[in-house]
């Protein structure tokens, strides 16, 4: 049996991942989406 430890450590690293690469990508797509709907609106 695998030992609790190094699984949680994985799944904590997992989370953290997502949560960067969402954190990352909504700075990214703000700008932008906020550009399209001002171009939309003029």
């Amino acid at each position: 049996m695998l030992s609790a430890g190094p699984l949680l450590l994985v799944v904590h690293l997992m989370g953290t991942a997502m949560i960067g690469v969402s954190v990352v990508g909504v700075a990214w797509l703000s700008p932008r989406l906020r550009a399209a709907r001002n171009s939309a609106a003029a």
